[in-house]
Parts: structure tokens; C-alpha cells; sequence
């Protein structure tokens, strides 16, 4: 059976990397099935979204979601930007009434002021970016990815790396999706990724990081 659609994702969960934009260009040009990039983390990245490429593209579908840039995750709310032919025919498989009134009221307010969404996201990104470049300093970390909203790690001595994180009550995410020798580890306050980063360079703090 002749392959239809692929499902990628931009930025990928858990590697916390983008796609390769010319691998997306030589994808598009050359398949006829359906592309379809998801783009959950997207507002986190500094490149543009891939859903100004939609009326080049027909079968290119881009999916995106305020559960995590906008942090409202708890509306399980999202969209789907395509080619009009394709969105009549998704509406056509559709649920009636797939979002409820109160969903829909509550994301209108949360998106009434951009200017406060974008503080929010860029105070995130600053941080983030901060806590990668620590990780990178650290001694038992090889390669730091952060192009998400999380930081995914590559590191030396994977035991001993998540020892000194649990004698510290730090819990990341070990060998994510199979991923052997990484760690997925979720951005904290300032002081949380303080922490963070004297545990892996050695000392053992007692605070809880959730």
C-alpha cells in the first residue's frame, strides 16, 4: 500500500530540535501524500511557522495548539491551517459543535492582548535559553538541545548523572521515547534551574523540583 501522509513535528518532542527546512522543501516537492507538521512548540523557536507555505503547498497541513506556548492546555484547543479543499473535507469528518462555548469564551479572553502573550513567551524563552547554556557547561553533558519547550541533554555516565539528580529530588525524564543516553528536562523558575545545574556539577541540594 503506497504511503498517503506523513506526520512530522516542528519542533520535535523529545529531542527538542527542528526540522531540517531544506529535508522539508526536497518532502514537499517530491510527494504527492499529505505533509502534515505539527507545531505544538512552535512559538518557542525563531523560525517562522510553516503555515505561510500552505497556499504553495496543498497537501501541506499544519497543525497548532495553545497548550503550550499559550499555556492553556486545559481547552485542549488547537487549529489546523491548510489548503481551503482540505479543510472542506476535514469539516466534512467533523464532529457538530466539536468546541463548547465556554472553551471557545475563555480562549477569546486569553488571546484578547498579544503583547501579554508575547512577554509570556519570550520571558520563558529567555529562561530556557539561560538553562541550556549552563547545561552546556556542564561536565557530564555532551550535546544540549533547546529548540522547544523543554531542554532535551545528551550526557556522559547516564547512572551516574540521574543518581546525583534524585539525591537532589530533581525528576527528569530519562531516555526519553528510547532516546538512550538523554535526558528531557522540563524548564523551572530561575532558582528550580539553579539547582538543576549544581546537581549535575557535582553538589546535591535538598529542594524538590517538580
Amino acid at each position: 500500500m503506497p504511503v498517503r501522509g506523513v506526520l512530522l513535528c516542528d519542533p520535535n518532542n523529545p529531542s527538542s530540535t527542528r526540522l531540517n527546512a531544506d529535508d522539508l522543501d526536497h518532502l514537499l516537492a517530491r510527494f504527492a501524500g499529505l505533509v502534515i507538521v505539527d507545531e505544538t512548540y512552535v512559538e518557542f523557536g525563531s523560525r517562522p511557522s510553516h503555515r505561510h507555505r500552505t497556499g504553495e503547498h496543498p497537501n501541506l497541513i499544519v497543525l497548532r495548539s495553545l497548550s503550550k506556548g499559550f499555556a492553556m492546555a486545559g481547552l485542549r484547543l488547537g487549529a489546523v491551517l491548510a489548503d481551503p479543499v482540505v479543510v472542506a473535507a476535514i469539516r466534512k469528518a467533523q464532529a457538530p459543535f466539536p468546541v463548547p462555548g465556554p472553551v471557545i469564551e475563555r480562549a477569546v479572553d486569553e488571546l484578547a492582548d498579544p503583547s501579554v502573550l508575547r512577554r509570556r513567551i519570550d520571558a520563558f524563552v529567555e529562561e530556557r535559553d539561560r538553562l541550556a547554556a549552563g547545561l552546556s557547561r556542564c561536565p557530564r553533558v555532551r550535546r544540549v538541545f533547546a529548540d522547544a519547550g523543554f531542554v532535551t541533554v545528551e550526557v556522559e555516565d547516564l547512572a551516574g548523572v540521574v543518581a546525583a539528580l534524585r539525591l537532589a529530588r530533581i525528576d527528569t525524564v530519562v531516555n526519553p521515547e528510547g532516546w538512550q543516553a538523554h535526558l528531557r528536562i522540563s524548564v523551572g523558575t530561575p532558582e528550580e534551574n539553579a539547582l538543576l545545574l549544581t546537581a549535575l556539577n557535582g553538589s546535591h541540594p535538598t529542594r524538590t523540583r517538580t
